[in-house]
């Protein structure tokens, strides 16, 4: 091998190190974009759930505060003196201390000029109104 096939040979090793280098810096940067551009997704997204988790919570506290509304209301319009509140008995009911689900109660309304004998339950809690 002479000194200009030697040096041929040198450039063309230098040329191809030179184009596999390129190729892995170009796939190295669409990768990087690529994760970026999911990462940013992914924000969005997070963003997007925190706003619909917050205007669900928003709704819930609506409508709590309205059942409250109209049961005041429907207990003023109706001048009732006690409000029952009683726990629903179930074999299968669990301890106190776990959260207790709406379907769990019984709300009874009573005056006095309603036969209390209509409304026979175990009253646990008493409000006087």
């Amino acid at each position: 091998m002479g000194p200009k096939q030697y040096l041929m040979r040198k450039k063309i090793h230098a040329l191809m190190v030179k184009q596999f280098v390129k190729s892995k810096s170009k796939k190295y940067y669409k990768h990087q974009l690529i994760v970026s551009q999911q990462k940013k997704r992914e924000k969005k997204k997070k963003h997007y759930q925190e706003e619909i988790t917050e205007t669900k919570n928003k709704a819930q506290q609506n409508k709590k505060i309205e059942s409250k509304t109209k049961l005041e209301i429907k207990i003023m319009i109706y001048s009732y003196d006690c409000l029952a509140v009683s726990l629903i008995k179930d074999n299968n009911s669990s301890s106190a201390l776990e959260k207790m689900k709406k379907d769990n109660f019984k709300i009874v309304i009573f005056s006095d000029k309603n036969n209390k004998k209509n409304n026979e339950i175990d009253n646990d809690w008493i409000i006087n109104i």
